[in-house]
């Protein structure tokens, strides 16, 4: 199955530290494909990287075959790519449902409201309150929304787990494990053997 996404022989800086270094590795589509690492390891970076959210970046990223490595973040969106961060982006002006209807979809093939609701029935019951008066687990259940309501191919969570996760016990410096899924998620995973990708260095200077 060929690769939705492909990154390969990726660096990047904040001015003139050298955050990734070499970075490689693949998503297919219907996989998910977590990081795992230390603080400073590089995992927020690596996700800017892909959407064109650092000063300078250079190797080469591709994706469902088109390269993107020089293209802005706006156009990268518009490709199907989506980045929900660990601060959420939450508009506390707006309200639930108009949180949920403010991204343009960017194609066809995005969730319909009734299925996200299904998916999330707490958002049903908060739908107008202010957006950032929800919990943590609903802004994030918010966050996610959406996203899959554009129609974005490809879902990259920052720290999706970030107010629910234990603390970690990672031996080495970061780690990336795959498995098939048939709805958009994110797991992290430990207990069993995970693929390494190239380029995520032991220490940085991004959370």
């Amino acid at each position: 199955m060929a690769s939705l996404l492909e990154v390969r022989g990726v660096n990047a800086w904040y001015g003139e530290s050298h955050i990734l270094h070499g970075m490689e590795f693949d998503v297919r589509e219907g996989e998910v494909v977590t990081l795992l690492g230390r603080n400073g390891a590089g995992k927020t970076t690596t996700l800017k990287s892909i959407m064109g959210m650092v000063g300078r970046r250079e190797g080469s990223i591709s994706f469902a075959g088109r390269q993107t490595i020089r293209l802005p973040s706006n156009a990268i969106a518009r490709l199907g790519i989506a980045l929900c961060p660990e601060e959420r982006g939450i508009f506390a002006s707006l309200n639930v449902h108009e949180n949920l209807m403010l991204p343009p979809k960017v194609r066809d093939g995005g969730l319909a409201l009734e299925r996200i609701y299904e998916l999330f029935p707490n958002l049903r019951e908060r739908l107008a309150s202010q957006g950032t008066k929800l919990s943590g687990g609903e802004q994030q259940m918010l966050a996610i929304g959406r996203i899959l309501r554009t129609g974005a191919r490809l879902l990259m969570l920052d720290d999706p787990l970030r107010r629910h996760r234990r603390r970690p016990s990672l031996r080495d410096g970061a780690r990336a494990r795959r498995r098939h899924d048939p709805e958009p998620s994110a797991r992290v995973p430990h207990g069993h053997a995970a693929r390494v990708p190239r380029g995520l260095g032991p220490v940085g200077t991004d959370p």
